[in-house]
């Protein structure tokens, strides 16, 4: 969704005007979103008509060609559902909608305009044929369909809460009333794991676009989320609270990702565990980081002390321990870099080799934090290689302006060693460094990508120009002395 949110999103069915674009064009918004609208369907129609709405366009076009358009024929004649409408305005259309919920005199407004996280020139006129699912905890439950740009709809009695999106399947953002808000806050017992997640998406989301206040989700996790269990749940949290204090370095994400990452732990444990849930270690992982990021003591004793052993006895640490304990170790102490990079030149296993080019840029000493850069575009380093050195230093706090002068230096050294041949990888290490680490430089970073934009990445670069404005608006409104 955040790609979509951009002015320089385009839709999922596109007019190829030139061979240039095609490369650009098979993004999150061609897979993500065409796969994201697939799932709502599936939800508004029901498993049974969608899976017999594929059998029939399977059947009917058995050794054939066959469009889009087909597809959602057969899943209308099965159904008899406005299917073909529903697709058209979700995959021929730029974005995606925004849901305005509001209560008054148990009449519920529902009012839909296309989500942006910068003012364009959007057309005002532009409208979604949206299905959503109302649930309200009184027997108000079901799919319907949002058609028009406002809609009312009469309710009996007290209502506890009113979830829109169930199982937020459904492709829109949703921009709920503050009392509104509160009331699925009170009721968070009765969401699944993927409605707890898309509230708090929403509402940051609504943060970026600067109508909501940051101080707002924080209160809402420290009140609803405060007992989270939730493997799934609390890694989104950790990821997000994390990403967060890297843009604002306030005090307040530092101490609420330490809760939850602690708390995470209290639950999986330090120790990765015979056939665990694989979104436990994910979740080990995360919290493990980000406590290192913050200096957990407990976490700082743990890492130190497991790369001590794997020093005495390689097989010691777990596989599923390794990227944490490689970048955290180069994290804690400056002799742990070259003994990683080291390693790094020995290992004959790309995935090893992988995690410790990584781990090289979580470094805090800013001469080291150079020579990561410099080793980046070293001859042991394969060109492939080079998103994964620079995904690591972006996230570093340390090394964000050394990051974002050694991009604006090598910029065009990296275009003349792709030779357009490479723009996938190009793609990414704009995506990772200059929404990041171009904050506080932004007009010296367009100068630059706008006197050197080759062929096949122009929208990326508006993108990633894009993306940077939206995070320095954010930064600059929320940022924190510590």
């Amino acid at each position: 969704m955040a790609l979509d949110s951009l002015k320089s999103s385009h839709p999922i069915k596109v007019n190829v005007k030139n061979t240039n674009e095609l490369d650009e064009l098979f993004d999150e918004i061609a897979y993500s979103k065409g796969g994201s609208i697939l799932r709502m369907l599936d939800l508004y129609l029901g498993e049974k008509s969608f899976r017999e709405g594929l059998r029939d366009y399977i059947k009917r076009f058995l050794y054939l060609n066959a469009e889009a358009k087909d597809l959602w024929s057969s899943l209308k004649s099965v159904s008899d559902k406005p299917v073909v409408k529903i697709m058209q305005s979700f995959i021929n259309q730029v974005g995606f909608p925004k849901v305005k919920v509001e209560l008054r005199n148990n009449v519920i407004d529902l009012e839909q305009s296309r989500f942006l996280f910068e003012k364009g020139d959007a057309d005002l006129k532009q409208k979604w044929i949206i299905p959503y699912h109302l649930g309200n905890g009184r027997g108000l439950d079901g799919t319907n369909l949002l058609d028009k740009k406002e809609m009312k709809i009469e309710t009996t009695g007290d209502i506890e809460y009113i979830n829109l999106n169930k199982n937020y399947s459904n492709f829109f953002i949703t921009d709920y009333a503050k009392d509104l808000l509160r009331k699925l806050g009170q009721n968070i017992q009765f969401l699944n794991d993927q409605e707890k997640l898309g509230m708090i998406h929403d509402l940051f989301a609504l943060i970026l676009t600067g109508k909501k206040n940051l101080s707002e989700l924080y209160q809402y996790i420290d009140i609803y989320y405060a007992g989270e269990k939730s493997s799934v749940v609390l890694h989104y949290l950790i990821a997000k609270l994390t990403r967060i204090n890297l843009l604002a370095g306030d005090d307040i994400s530092r101490k609420l990702a330490t809760l939850l990452s602690n708390r995470a732990l209290g639950k999986v444990g330090y120790e990765p565990q015979k056939s665990e849930a694989v979104v436990d270690t994910y979740l080990r992982s995360t919290a493990l980081s980000s406590l290192s990021l913050f200096e957990d003591n407990d976490a700082k004793e743990f890492i130190n002390k497991k790369f001590t052993q794997y020093l005495k006895e390689e097989r010691s640490l777990h596989s599923d321990l390794r990227a944490v304990v490689y970048s955290s170790s180069v994290s804690f102490s400056d002799e742990n870099y070259s003994i990683i990079k080291n390693f790094y030149m020995d290992s004959e296993v790309q995935e090893e080799k992988v995690k410790m080019l990584m781990a090289l840029g979580y470094t805090r000493n800013k001469k080291l934090i150079k020579a990561a850069l410099k080793f980046s575009l070293d001859k042991e380093v394969p060109f492939a290689f080079l998103p994964y050195a620079i995904s690591s230093i972006a996230k570093n706090p340390q090394a964000k302006e050394i990051a974002i002068s050694w991009f604006v230096e090598t910029w065009p050294l990296l275009l003349q060693r792709a030779g357009g041949l490479a723009n996938m990888l190009l793609r990414r290490i704009l995506q990772v460094i200059v929404p990041i680490c171009g904050v506080g430089r932004e007009k010296e970073v367009e100068v630059l990508l706008s006197k050197n934009t080759p062929q096949g990445l122009a929208r990326s670069i508006d993108q990633a120009l894009e993306t940077l404005r939206v995070n320095s608006r954010f930064a600059n409104k929320n940022k924190m002395s510590n």
